[in-house]
Parts: structure tokens; sequence; C-alpha cells
């Protein structure tokens, strides 16, 4: 943050619902998605210069307007396909689970299918920058250079040896802000 506002931006941060300092005992992707757009609708979209987003947020991030820049630290590109095989594996029957997401649709009146990165990549009319280092063991990195190489307005920096969270403070990402808001 300290690094933004230097460049002469003004940085908003927060926690999600049930993350970090905010209130909250349970959080999911639809929340994350109502809580950044309650964020950005507070904030005015129009002085938006780009949206910084790691992990899941990322995908909260893809869904939001599509005139905006990204910088997408470590994105969770096929997460659905992960969390499914999760859940099944424990045992759980999956028509429970299939329920469950029905009811979860039903209660945020959404389709969780349409919430998935992949399909925003291509919708989202600015660029878009992502780092993402090879060995993440959360976000698996072939994912999101299977992701990268289809679209001309996503630029990939892959890293080595950072991983799922040190990734975040990098260089690599430092300079991929930097590009992405054309400062030398």
């Amino acid at each position: 943050m300290e690094k933004i506002a230097e460049a002469g931006y003004e940085a908003i941060a927060f926690d999600h619902l049930a993350h970090g300092n905010s209130g909250g005992e349970f959080s999911n992707l639809p929340l994350f998605i109502k809580g950044l757009s309650a964020v950005l609708n507070h904030e005015g979209k129009g002085n938006l210069a780009c949206i910084v987003s790691h992990s899941m947020g990322t995908v909260s991030a893809l869904n939001q307007d599509k005139s905006i820049k990204h910088l997408l630290i470590a994105p969770t590109f096929g997460f659905y396909q992960s969390f499914e095989q999760r859940i099944l594996s424990t045992g759980l029957k999956s028509h429970l689970f299939y329920n469950l997401l029905s009811d979860i649709e039903q209660e945020h009146d959404l389709i969780f299918n349409s919430l998935l990165p992949e399909s925003h990549l291509s919708q989202t009319k600015q660029e878009i920058h992502i780092v993402h280092d090879e060995g993440d063991k959360f976000a698996p990195f072939y994912l999101t250079l299977e992701q990268a190489s289809q679209f001309k307005h996503v630029q990939l920096t892959a890293t080595t040896g950072l991983g799922h969270g040190r990734v975040i403070n990098s260089e690599h990402t430092w300079q991929a802000f930097m590009s992405l808001m054309k400062v030398a």
C-alpha cells in the first residue's frame, strides 16, 4: 500500500466478510462478489484505476465492471472443479452437494457457473496482468497459463520460489502494477 501511495495513487484495502478484521462468521463466493461490489460502489468506480486482487479475491474482482484494469495475483482458475472434487472426496453424496449449491444459488439469486473467472476473462475490456508462481500449491499455475494464453489483453508474469503468498509483495508484482498503470 505504501508503494502505491508513493506512486501517486490512493489504495483502498478491505478484509472480505469473515476474513481478517472484518465481521461475520462465514463467507462464500457470492458474498465476496457482493462485498467488493459494495466497496466499489461506495468509493465510486469512475476514479478507480485498477483492481488488485489475490487468490479467491480474483474471482470476485473479475465479476465486477468489465471496464476496469486488473492485477490478478495467484488467481484461482479451475476452483469450482477443485472444490467439487474435494467435497465429494470426503464421502458426501453428490446429490447433497448439488442441493447445497442450489440452495446457495437461490439464496443469492445467481447461477454459480456464471461466476467462474474463466468466462470473465473474455468479457473484460481492459488490460489484465497476472502474476503467478509456477510452484503455487493452492492455485495451479498451469491453469493460469492455459487461460492467459487465450487472450491478447492478458499478460502473465511467472515467478518461481514465491508460492501462493509471498508473490503478493514481490518485485514482480510491483513491476506488473507499474506496467499496468503505465508508470516508468
